[in-house]
């Protein structure tokens, strides 16, 4: 990323940290609280499981589009230009939301919403990536994450559900894109991400990031599974919706401390050896979800996988700038998640009504191989690469 300009903010300045904290946190939120909003949705609308589903893959392909965006064709353009942009877009469609009342409409809309969703998580972990301390900022955004998560599912979206419906949800959701708007100012007008004459060859692990973005992809398409039916597959156990829904809290609330301890322990040469204990951690979790289920068993197994994966997300999000020097494609990690977690989602389902929840817990242990595989893929860091790494940092 570029040196930030007399004209903005330093790029690790505490105003400018929380701000990218916030709206990395924000900019996702339809995502983070999408189950709750998929049930708005189909009680305001009246869509059924299928046309649902494809809605929710139209916004999840528009925020990979987004993020698309922000690494190839506007990666070169001032961020003043495209934040302010994509804002005002996810607004925009946020607000018409309310008014598509045709599936093809509201899969439109939706896709558009998911573009600005998509640009702006991918600016925010661009610029938390390649500031000092970053595996500290990113267990902080991702820290932040589960907690927004939390609230929303637990009250913000339940209250305003029952106040106006999906109608009230987007609409605050639109209000809260906007109110990212003063935080254009943090940016020099001309600053970009990549340099018009940066060198790519000289910067990027082109190799490289194409494995790290398919291990975060692989990843999360096993969370994709997990995570959205983690409450089917222990009822199917046979465990009780009770059980089932203290071992989620007991979950999260042990994620949130592997979101600090994590970015320690993966300082230096730390960070690759604990990404590695954290995508294993995750595999031998979901293979142990496949047995016969005790309640002993199922809870182990679940805040283990949760943990593991929150701590692997967290460390494979602060290998971006080993293998990206430059800034460019860092901005794409926010679009490939959620991409794995759509179509996973949807596989998971899928299987779950075809064969059953262990076939599908299966192949979500299949795909957090897959992620284990081509993390260990990646090459150590290079001497110029650390050198690099070393120059941004101070800048």
């Amino acid at each position: 990323m570029n040196q930030a300009s007399s004209e903005s903010v330093s790029q690790n300045s505490a105003v400018f940290l929380l701000a990218m904290l916030a709206l990395g946190t924000v900019a996702p939120t339809v995502f983070w609280g999408l189950p709750a909003i998929v049930g708005q949705i189909a009680q305001q609308w009246g869509f059924g499981a299928a046309q649902l589903g494809i809605a929710v893959l139209g916004e999840v392909f528009g925020m990979a589009a987004g993020t698309l965006l922000m690494a190839s064709v506007l990666a070169r353009q001032p961020v003043r230009i495209t934040l302010t942009a994509t804002i005002l877009l996810s607004a925009l469609a946020n607000f018409v939301t309310p008014f598509a009342h045709t599936l093809t409409l509201f899969i439109v809309v939706r896709a558009v919403a998911g573009i600005g969703s998509g640009a702006m998580s991918g600016i925010a972990m661009t610029c938390l990536s390649y500031t000092k301390s970053a595996e500290r900022n990113i267990g902080w955004l991702v820290l932040l994450q589960v907690l927004w998560s939390m609230a929303l599912l637990g009250y913000v979206l339940p209250v305003v559900g029952g106040m106006a419906h999906a109608t009230g949800t987007y609409v605050c959701i639109g209000v809260l894109s906007l109110a990212f708007l003063p935080a254009v100012a943090l940016f020099g007008k001309q600053e970009a991400f990549v340099d018009a004459d940066a060198s790519e060859s000289a910067h990027v692990d082109l190799r490289g990031v194409i494995l790290l973005l398919g291990s975060l992809f692989a990843l999360y398409f096993g969370v994709g599974v997990l995570w959205t039916f983690l409450e089917q597959i222990g009822m199917r156990s046979g465990l009780s919706e009770a059980r089932v829904a203290t071992t989620l809290v007991m979950a999260n609330l042990v994620s949130l401390a592997a979101c600090v301890v994590m970015p320690r322990l993966g300082r230096g040469n730390g960070l690759r050896r604990w990404a590695v204990v954290n995508i294993g951690a995750c595999v031998v979790s979901a293979a142990a979800l496949t047995m016969p289920q005790t309640p002993d068993r199922f809870a182990l197994a679940a805040i283990v996988f949760i943990v593991a994966w929150t701590g692997a997300a967290t460390l494979i999000f602060a290998t971006m700038p080993r293998v990206d020097t430059v800034g460019r494609y860092a901005t794409l990690s926010p679009g490939v998640l959620s991409l794995g977690f759509g179509i996973g989602s949807a596989a998971g389902g899928e299987l779950i009504e075809m064969l059953d929840a262990r076939a599908a817990v299966g192949l979500a242990c299949v795909f957090c191989c897959a992620s284990l595989l081509l993390y260990m893929s990646l090459k150590r860091a290079n001497n110029t690469a650390e050198e690099a790494l070393s120059r941004m940092s101070q800048s």
